[in-house]
């Protein structure tokens, strides 16, 4: 290194991937210059000049590389234009953004300010340019965007393992009227389940750092062995915390019956099963994914406490706590390593059991793949007698452990087409069990993923490890949406 240094050699040296002793690589070596180059740009050096001598050595076949660094001066944002938002306020542009004019320039956050606007999914591409200013120490931040569709009317119908065939509608709008704000009317009625549900969030609740959002819905589920009826709504308060964090706090409240039992269901089961569920909810979260919906790098992770009882009107009390996480790493040719935890409990404040609507199940597509839906957990027997043969009766547990690792590929990229393979753990325990790894039942399988005008469709086939007695060979899946 020579000229000018603005720390240690061995610090600089640190930031280089060309190593004694390697074979020479040019993309290595580009590697190395946007390094260097972020480095200087983040102490507001944007013009920062770095140039690689290299002095070849014919007889021992080596190379010997000197960084020559011109620093040039130091420069600040004269000002930041926009451009491309024909719909978009300047203002949500704008509130996303890490610098302010008359700031000194910093390489670091100019790419998260990408980042953040990229995020916002209201835009195809996201540009910038930073050419020279009115003076050598200053520049212009250019940002030009292109923005995309952001409301949808969409009616479909399909077929799903999960819930039979299906109709689906829905209107929604992503950034209402440009001011950032979102809403959606959703209906869905299949086989199995029939969903109405309305979703409003402002991000920038009144132009302040405050989240608010709201819902409510109208949700009847037919399992195998009851049917569950909902009624309830949300309200939700957030703020964020750091760049991709936030907390929130919420009220929520619900309307469950549950009724049609299978005679399977004991009378211990169905009592206590009818009421309002009154709670607060405490959550808090990260989020650094690139694409909530079609993810290809980035984490999540959410931690959520909910108390529900009857100093809120409501008729139960518990505590439930859910985490998740979720981590995505590109790999090789636009394909990606992907993974998901869910690790869940809830207990009962009272002197009643928790609710059998509110206990936790897995299986099936977005659990378990080599298992049916909801055929893994805690079970008792229904003894000779009652209803025939012995038969189980799967009554869910009050923890939960799911981990989920894929491998997703591309197989045909103009048309949407991906190929994945996975490998899923997980189960349910009962209040008298500890959640023990060793326990875990788990699968393995692959499927094909199309992206398609109506949405996400899944087809993948999961065979379990060690199947036990009644259990299938393998489950075939398919479905509608994203997975994690």
């Amino acid at each position: 290194f020579s000229g000018d240094i603005l720390t240690t050699k061995e610090e600089l040296r640190k930031m280089l991937n060309t190593m004694p002793g390697n074979l020479y690589s040019q993309r290595i070596m580009e590697g190395d210059l946007q390094n260097l180059t972020a480095f200087y740009g983040n102490q507001g050096y944007a013009f920062a000049n770095i140039n690689p001598q290299t002095r070849l050595n014919d007889s021992s076949k080596t190379a010997d590389i000197n960084f020559a660094i011109d620093k040039a001066r130091k420069v600040w944002i004269e000002r930041i234009n926009i451009t491309g938002n024909t719909i978009t306020r300047d203002k949500v542009i704008r509130r996303e953004l890490k610098v302010v004019e008359n700031s000194l320039y910093n390489e670091d956050l100019v790419r998260l300010s990408k980042r953040k606007l990229e995020q916002l999914g209201f835009f195809e591409t996201v540009e910038i340019s930073t050419p020279r200013g009115s003076s050598d120490d200053r520049l212009v931040l250019n940002i030009n965007v292109k923005e995309k569709s952001t409301g949808t009317f969409s009616v479909g119908a399909g077929y799903s393992s999960a819930e039979s065939f299906l109709f689906t509608a829905s209107v929604s709008k992503n950034n209402f009227l440009g001011r950032g704000i979102s809403g959606s009317l959703n209906a869905e009625v299949s086989g199995k389940r029939q969903q109405f549900s309305f979703q409003y969030s402002d991000p920038y609740f009144l132009d302040s750092n405050w989240i608010f959002q709201a819902n409510g819905y109208r949700v009847t589920s037919d399992y195998e062995d009851f049917r569950r009826k909902s009624f309830g709504g949300e309200i939700d308060f957030g703020r964020r915390i750091f760049d991709f964090s936030s907390i929130s706090i919420g009220y929520h409240i619900e309307d469950v019956k549950l009724d049609d039992f299978n005679i399977l269901v004991p009378e211990f089961f169905r009592q206590n099963s009818d009421g309002l569920t009154s709670s607060l909810v405490f959550q808090i979260q990260r989020d650094t994914r690139n694409n909530p919906i079609i993810t290809t790098k980035g984490n999540y992770e959410n931690l959520t406490v909910e108390y529900a009882g009857n100093g809120l009107g409501g008729d139960f009390d518990f505590l439930r706590i859910n985490a998740n996480a979720r981590y995505f790493q590109p790999l090789w040719k636009n394909s990606v390593l992907k993974f998901n935890a869910r690790i869940c409990y809830i207990k009962s404040l009272s002197d009643e059991p928790v609710p059998l609507a509110e206990r936790y199940f897995t299986g099936g597509i977005n659990s378990l793949r080599g298992y049916e839906f909801r055929s893994v957990g805690p079970s008792v027997t229904i003894p000779d007698g009652i209803t025939g043969p012995d038969e189980e009766f799967i009554y869910g547990g009050n923890k939960l452990m799911v981990f989920n690792l894929e491998y997703e590929f591309p197989l045909y990229e103009a048309a949407g087409f991906r190929g994945v393979v996975f490998l899923d753990a997980g189960n349910a325990f009962a209040e008298d069990e500890a959640m023990n790894p060793l326990k875990l039942r788990a699968d393995f399988g692959a499927g094909i993923r199309w992206l398609s005008p109506f949405g996400p469709l899944r087809f993948e086939w999961g065979f379990p490890f060690k199947r036990q007695e009644g259990e299938k060979r393998s489950v075939f899946n398919f479905t509608i949406g994203s997975f994690f």
